[in-house]
């Protein structure tokens, strides 16, 4: 049996961009993926600095830049009016924005990029056991009895990773019993295109962004939230609507043995601040920077607390939104105090979205 050196369970964007890195560092790996396909639906659409200057060496930035579109501000309402600009633009960063793009594209341009290096992904290969043997990892797949051998592993397999449960590594965290609601639906909206906007609710709020041409994603908590949009809005064909409930989760160690944990495979959290993509690809980084070095005994340590602050973070802001916390219920009701609020957080704010809230020291 010939040993791999590195395999890399799941083609999602941590999995590819975790390619992609290794790749650029002379590191072959072998990368499988249960899906046959990528898949056209997608619920991240926000790249952030931080990612575009981790990949900007890959030349994917470049790429991301040319399809995507970029996103200056994120603005919140209450009672029809902006109460709160969170103006991006005044970053002194190289990209002083967060850029809009679907993560169905987001795979594409990074399996291109990996294909363009001579890396294919297996595909229709769906994981069934994972075991640590001596100094190696056996893997198998469905209706294959046959183990293969790697000397590490990388579960890039998300929330349902096949690789954790396997294991049977922990996974807690809380889960949010209320629906929330995803629509991607022509719109004409009488709010600036190229801004973010939040709406905050009596009992809830919605996300409102373009995502391209007149096509807008519309996420919120309360129901029927189509009819909370700002007067003058005329809505047309939906191009996908889903529900979904949202959980807040981290594995317990993200490194087993031999076998190392990113992306949801390792954290799942709400959308909101547009971390949980970003978050994965940082993995990716982190966790590629440490193979060639020859230090992944640092990587959950290197990882478990910058995840565990930014879920905090953004657990926080899923009680605001939800309205559920006493800060929600405030700002809702002394809608006056929401810019003194903001300005005294603004920069924290800022950097939070931005994915800048915590340095990278590989």
């Amino acid at each position: 049996m010939n040993m791999k050196e590195i395999t890399i369970a799941g083609a999602g964007p941590t999995g590819l961009a975790t390619a992609l890195f290794l790749k650029e560092n002379g590191v072959e790996p072998y990368i499988f993926e249960k899906r046959l396909e990528r898949s056209r639906l997608s619920k991240a659409f926000g790249v952030n600095p931080r990612t575009l200057t981790l990949l900007k060496g890959t030349g994917a930035t470049n790429r991301f830049l040319e399809n995507g579109r970029k996103m200056y501000a994120l603005n919140v309402w209450r009672n029809g009016k902006i109460v709160v600009k969170n103006d991006f633009s005044t970053k002194d960063i190289e990209f002083p924005f967060m850029l809009v793009q679907s993560q169905e594209d987001s795979e594409r341009i990074l399996e291109e990029l990996i294909n363009e290096r001579g890396i294919s992904v297996d595909r229709g290969k769906e994981l069934d056991k994972v075991e640590q043997e001596n100094e190696q990892v056996l893997f198998g797949f469905k209706d294959n009895t046959q183990f293969i051998s790697t000397k590490y592993l990388f579960g890039a397999d998300g929330a349902g990773s096949a690789t954790r449960k396997s294991l049977n590594l922990s996974f807690d965290g809380v889960v949010m019993n209320d629906p929330w609601n995803l629509y991607d639906l022509e719109l004409d909206i009488p709010i600036n295109e190229d801004e973010g906007h939040v709406f905050l609710l009596d009992k809830g709020a919605i996300f409102v962004v373009r995502l391209y041409d007149n096509i807008w994603r519309v996420i919120g908590s309360v129901a029927h939230m189509l009819d909370y949009l700002p007067k003058g809005t005329t809505t047309g064909k939906i191009v996908w609507e889903s529900d979904f409930g949202i959980s807040h989760r981290v594995i317990k160690q993200f490194r087993h043995q031999n076998i190392f944990f990113g992306g949801d495979a390792a954290h799942i959290h709400s959308g909101l601040g547009a971390r949980g993509m970003n978050l994965g690809i940082e993995d990716a980084y982190v966790f590629s920077q440490l193979f060639v070095g020859n230090r992944l005994n640092e990587y959950h340590n290197m990882r478990k607390p910058v995840v565990d602050k930014v879920m905090d973070s953004i657990a926080m802001m899923t009680d605001v939104v939800r309205g559920h916390s006493f800060r929600g219920k405030m700002l809702r009701h002394m809608s006056p105090v929401v810019p003194l609020v903001f300005r005294f957080a603004e920069d924290y704010a800022k950097d939070f979205v931005l994915g800048l809230d915590h340095e990278i020291k590989v």
